[in-house]
């Protein structure tokens, strides 16, 4: 190209000239058009899109975002709300092409009159740091200035159908905490505003990190009361659920976040449920090719987004679609392009000079580097460029070396005061976890004049400079500073020996230590608190700390800023084992430390670690402390809370003393007495003192309303568990009068969409349930469920828990199908929010699976198991705890459809590599070994169950704090072992033992005690001693009816178990009014599909069989119960497959006309599918012998020759060869068999 036409396209005059280049490149104009284009599709409804910009630093991906910026904000209506460009901080020469870079937000002065029609948040992922919660709170800060306007325009869209609904909801959700008041906004008067607002302006003020002491004192409060409040305040969810409220097609979202390839977890987690919710949000992402998908967070986020993820880079010309226009990407600048940037600068260059420096430096920023070098602008002042060929060579021709040129280029103070200021920059001294790459600017200062330098004012005041008068650092906050670049950083750290002597580095690290060692835990500012603590534990780990004390607090600093996010758990874990590795673990500094390992270790869900670390703590704390220290207090509440249900019982004394104690030094209504007397109320529960835990729970109540108030959050769900007690307890209509109370209180003071409030909306559905308005319950929790999604967004977890509850409701009330369809969407919904291999998707598709086992579809299932097994074991570990889980579903499936010869084998390896990795105490270690000794006991004989149910119960004797439920269970199922093997005396005598055992422990109504009890009565049973077994059933329904009501499960259970005992002992009238009573008991109170009352009309059932004249009676209850044991247990279940073995002996008797009526063919002919349905199952069922099937066949083909169905000839006759084979040579069923097939064959032909 000529000269005269790059002056005609570049004219120079006397006037002032732009800040930067003007925007060149036909495909990036192109990909400019087409972001803008995309924009215009979520106006109109179209889907939400995430536009991946990939090319290499310095490619010009920032400035396209920009240029977005100037296209949007071009296109407004006046008055304009946004600026019409992002410019660049005044102080800083905009000039300076890395002033420029990086620069993603405007600075808006509001016009009067002027709404944003849009939001812009822009994100730059080089310039966050630390604690990731704490980083996206900063960001939130963004938004603050800009919230009170979005407010508005949010408030003025038009409302029709969904959004009116959502405004609603939306107001009523952000009542959070009963925080009613910031700003001047009252929300009760929003609530009942015609159009409510978004409610922004409060959100910010909650969740921005300029209100960090508010969120602190609040996690502070919350965290006070442990087990009595829950904690739902997850930033990251509660970003995604603003900003799918806030988008609407009227009121887009634009996020544009810098250097993708340097976020968070946290923070690609958001913007993929962002994506994925499909709402009006347009994310533009910037990042390096090659390395984007090297980060397995944005991996799995990109995984599944379909047509909604546009990759766009400067490696694949691969044409983008639609909307963007044709040639649209980031390919590289043309000759001409270049040239363009060069003459902005140099617009008399020479055309020599031009072709050999737009060959050198391809790259945008290398070139604009290069014109900016200081001695090429002072040696060609006037703008006209002459250089030749060895110049050029001579000069760096990468950005690295550029900028090192640059700083060779900065003035002798300046590049002082920068080596200095990177050793107060963490990251730098600890790269792997120092996390930030902030230096404390007057801290610096004074760490440059202790250097007593000739020079010392003279650098100290460059070190300001490098951010005001030269581009090399930022200001992060008023203190604070950042290099602008990280290739800048890495050239000052290369430098640092240029400057300073190692005894200067000495000085400068030990002032630092000095300076920060006292002021730490009290500076008040968080970025600084975490910046302070960060860079001690750096220089503690160089050595130029030696103060223990010193290392506890930094460690303490950060451990209580890293509380504010869940996610930061593991680190949490981490940084307190890196103290403790250099502390006394028995000094105070050690012991408190120690304490919020335990604290992170049992939040982490790593219950056994939490519980040796807080174990060993309370006996050193109890050696070196008074017992009514609050730290030892406080470490005994950790241990117990880490129990968890079922461990709490026998711990009841221990737990009743903690309580006194704690009242005694903090008083009876203290947050802390509280959550202890929660645990105190547990551990009577499981004590089976169910009254006694009411009286305590009502107690606790008082106190807590007292102290808090009837509307907090911990007052609420007291009492939502006094109302747990109270069902316990039998009194079901006070129970439910309360939970309404409680999810009144909730609405009103915590929100309708709020978790706790949504716990008890499901609790009082379930009341529904429990009543048998099925009908009533499923619409109610369909609406609940759509209400939810409306309100936070279908992809929030709050809608993904209520769906999931929905589905369990629809399998519990029979609707199997519905239930499916259910499941099927919230997979759908989880792989959307999290992909296909996300945790929240994992569980669903595990859900999913263990529906489809339930409902008899065993191959489907299976299928599904060992697919999300595979996937568990690829992202969890194949030691996850859901992983084996997966795996013992599996094995679980094969011993059930193959057989259990084929199952043991992956059973029993399952169970110990879940006793290896989990302990053998874990539930599931536990679980795993039950299941294979069921399997080995039918495939190898009883003896070697025995063998594999004796190791593990004394694994879990030995363990101390074993669950006694789980105790209990073993050693039922070994003593059902030993009388399969005949060892009647040997299996009495082992539940015998462990019901004194645990008696002492428990009481004698506790559940765990009443379960060996029944066992003990069954045994007694079996062994031909009736008459003791039906005393031992009452003896323990007595106990057991004092502490619970008639309707209780475990009441039923004990009640059904001795009409079983009556039924077989001759005492079948007895049986039959037992089961009856119990029967209507069970449905009165628990409803007609609880399994607790299929069971007892199951039993009743065969016990009518056995009275005369009941026949007919127990034919009509096995086609009542029929179709719900079937939809509650699954068609493959063996109670299903008991009920239908009743039901063809009763369909028999009332063919024959046991109550000595006629029995038509139109009564029985309902029963036939069933019939059919059972030969199937005994078919399929790999224990079942010959015999079986023959039975089965026999009562089939019985139904159908009275039914009038021809193809009893063939059932009878395949019924010939299994009744061959009866146990003891008997022909009864045979003979018969032989005279019905002569009656078919005479009736319908031969087969």
């Amino acid at each position: 190209m000529d000269r005269d036409a790059h002056d005609a396209l570049d004219p120079v005059g006397p006037g002032p000239r732009s800040a930067e280049p003007r925007f060149v490149g036909a495909p990036r104009r192109a990909l400019v058009e087409g972001l803008a284009a995309v924009v215009e599709e979520l106006r109109s409804g179209g889907p939400s899109r995430w536009v991946s910009l990939e090319a290499p630093s310095g490619w010009g991906k920032t400035r396209v975002a920009r240029e977005l910026y100037a296209s949007l904000a071009a296109g407004q209506q006046d008055p304009a709300y946004w600026p019409p460009h992002i410019s660049v901080d005044g102080a800083v020469d905009a000039a300076e092409v890395s002033a420029r870079r990086k620069k993603v937000n405007p600075e808006v002065t509001h016009e009067p009159g002027s709404l944003p029609s849009y939001l812009w948040w822009g994100i730059s992922c080089s310039s966050r740091h630390g604690v990731a919660s704490i980083a996206l709170a900063q960001d939130i800060g963004v938004l603050e200035a800009h919230g009170p306007y979005l407010d508005d325009a949010w408030r003025r869209l038009p409302r029709t159908g969904r959004g009116a609904d959502d405004a609603r909801a939306f107001a009523l959700a952000a009542a959070d905490e009963g925080a009613m008041h910031l700003a001047d906004t009252v929300v009760q008067e929003a609530l009942g505003a015609a159009v409510p607002g978004l409610g922004l302006v409060r959100w910010v003020g909650e969740w921005a990190w300029s209100k960090g002491r508010d969120r602190g004192e609040r996690r502070t409060r919350l965290e006070s009361t442990g087990a009595v409040t829950p904690q739902h305040d997850d930033i990251g969810d509660q970003v995604v659920a603003m900003l799918t409220r806030l988008a609407r097609p009227e009121l887009p979202a634009v996020l544009v976040v810098e250097d993708l390839h340097d976020a968070d977890p946290l923070l690609v987690d958001v913007l993929s449920r962002l994506v994925s919710s499909d709402r009006a949000v347009l994310v533009v992402s910037t990042g390096w090719p090659g390395h984007l998908t090297e980060v397995p967070e944005v991996a799995a986020a990109w995984a599944d987004l379909g047509e909604h993820l546009v990759r766009v880079s400067s490696e694949d010309g691969t044409p983008l679609p639609s909307p963007f226009p044709a040639g649209a990407g980031l390919d590289p600048l043309g000759g001409e392009d270049l040239s363009a940037i060069l003459r902005h600068y140099y617009p008399r260059v020479d055309g020599a000079t031009e072709r050999l420096v737009v060959d050198r430096y391809a790259n945008p920023l290398a070139l604009e580097l290069f014109c900016q070098i200081d001695r090429v602008r002072r040696r060609f002042r006037d703008r006209e460029l002459r250089l030749t060929a060895a110049d050029i060579d001579h000069l760096p021709a990468t950005v690295r070396g550029l900028y090192r040129q640059h700083w060779i280029e900065l003035p002798e103070s300046v590049r002082h005061a920068l080596a200095v200021a990177t050793l107060g920059i963490p990251v730098v001294l600890e790269p792997d976890t120092g996390r930030s790459p902030l230096w404390n600017q007057d801290l610096m200062v004074e760490a440059l004049q202790a250097l007593e330098l000739p020079d010392a004012a003279e650098v100290a005041d460059s070190l300001e400079a490098a951010s005001t008068s030269y581009a090399w650092a930022r200001a992060v906050t008023d203190t604070l500073r950042r290099f602008s670049e990280p290739d800048q950083l890495q050239v000052a750290v290369e430098d640092q020996r240029s400057y300073l002597f190692e005894d200067e580095i000495r000085v400068v690290k030990n002032l630092l230590a000095a300076r920060l060692a006292g002021s730490v835990a009290a500076e008040p500012d968080v970025d600084q608190r975490e910046h302070a603590a960060r860079l001690l534990l750096a220089l503690e780990a160089e050595g130029f700390v030696d103060d223990p004390g010193v290392l506890a607090s930094a460690t303490l600093a950060l451990l209580d800023l890293l509380r504010a996010d869940p996610r930061e758990l593991r680190e949490r874990v981490r940084v307190a084992q890196t103290a403790l590795s250099r502390l006394d673990p028995l000094s105070d500094d050690g012991l408190h430390v120690r304490r919020e390992l335990g604290h992170a270790q049992r939040l982490l869900g790593r219950q056994a670690d939490a519980e040796q670390t807080l174990d060993s703590l309370v006996a050193d704390l109890g050696r070196t402390r008074p017992a009514d220290d609050p730290d030892l207090l406080d470490a005994r509440f950790q241990l117990f809370a880490n129990l968890g249900t079922g461990r709490l019982g026998p711990r009841l004394e221990d737990l009743e003393q903690l309580e006194r104690a704690t009242a005694a030094r903090h008083g009876e209504v203290d947050p802390r007495t509280l959550r202890t007397a929660n645990l105190t109320t547990i551990a009577l529960s499981e004590r089976g003192q169910v009254h006694q835990a009411v009286t305590a729970r009502r107690d606790l109540v008082r106190r807590a309303e007292a102290a808090l108030g009837p509307d907090d959050e911990a007052t609420l769900l007291l009492r939502a568990n006094l109302a747990y007690d109270l069902r316990e307890a039998g009194s079901r209509e006070e129970a439910r009068a309360l939970t309404a109370v409680v999810l009144e209180g909730r609405s009103r003071a915590l929100g309708p969409l709020h978790p706790d409030t949504l716990w008890s909306r499901r609790q009082v559905l379930s009341d529904v349930v429990s009543g048998g308005r099925f009908t009533e319950a499923a619409e109610a929790y369909q609406a609940l469920c759509r209400e939810v999604d409306d309100g936070v967004g279908p992809f929030h977890p709050e809608a993904l828990w209520a769906l999931d509850g929905y589905a369990d409701m629809l399998a519990d009330i029979g609707r199997g199908g519905e239930a499916l369809r259910v499941r099927d969407e919230l997979v759908r919904r989880s792989e959307l929010g999290a992909g296909r291999e996300g945790a929240a998707t994992l569980r669903a598709r595990r859900d999913r699976a263990a529906l489809l086992a339930a409902q008899g579809r065993s191959g489907e299932a299976r299928t599904e198991y060992d697919q999300v097994a595979g996937d568990l074991a690829r992202v969890l570990g194949p030691h996850d705890a859901l992983t084996l889980d997966a795996r013992r579903a599996v094995a679980q499936l094969v011993a059930e459809t193959e057989g259990p010869h084929a199952g043991a084998p992956e059973q029993r390896r399952v169970a110990e590599e879940a006793a290896a990795a989990l302990g053998r105490g874990h539930w599931l270690a536990v679980r795993a070994t039950r299941e294979a000794a069921v399997s080995v006991a039918t495939a190898a004989g009883p003896d070697a169950a025995v063998a594999i149910l004796q190791q593990l119960l004394d694994g879990q004797w030995a363990t101390a704090t074993a669950d006694p439920a789980a105790v209990a269970s073993t050693v039922a199922e070994l003593a059902f072992a030993h009388r399969s093997a005949g060892r009647h005396v040997v299996a009495l005598a082992l539940v015998e033992d462990e019901i004194a055992r645990l008696t002492g422990v428990l009481g004698p109504a506790s559940s765990p005690v009443v379960q060996l009890r029944s066992e003990r009565a069954l045994t007694l049973h079996l062994a031909g001693r009736s008459e003791e077994a039906v005393t031992a059933f009452l003896d323990a329904l007595q106990d057991l009816q004092e502490a619970r009501s008639d309707s209780d499960p475990q009441v039923l259970w004990l009640r059904t178990s001795l009409g079983d005992v009556l039924s077989e002992s001759g005492h079948a009238g007895e049986a039959v009014l037992l089961l009856q009573q119990t029967y209507d008991a069970a449905g009165s109170g628990l409803g007609a599909a609880h399994q607790a009352t299929l069971r007892a009309g199951t039993r009743l059932m065969w016990a009518m069989q056995r009275a005369p004249g009941t026949g007919s009676a127990a034919f009509d209850l096995g086609l009542r119960l029929a179709g719900p044991v079937r939809a509650a247990y699954g068609p493959r279940s063996p109670v299903y497959e008991a009920l239908l073995a009743a039901l063809a002996n009763s369909a028999v008797g009332a063919v024959e006309g046991e109550e000595g009526g006629e029995a038509t063919a139109d009564r029985v002919a309902p029963v036939a599918p069933y019939l059919e349905e059972y030969v199937s199952l005994v078919e399929a069922n790999p224990s079942s012998r010959p015999y079986d099937l023959g039975y089965a066949r026999l009562r089939l083909g019985y139904i159908r020759l009275f039914a009038g169905d021809p193809r009893c000839v063939e059932d009878l006759v395949q019924a010939v060869p299994g009744l061959e084979q009866a146990p003891g040579g008997d022909t009864t069923e045979l003979d018969a068999c032989r005279r019905l097939v002569e009656i078919a064959r005479n009736a319908y032909g031969s087969d």
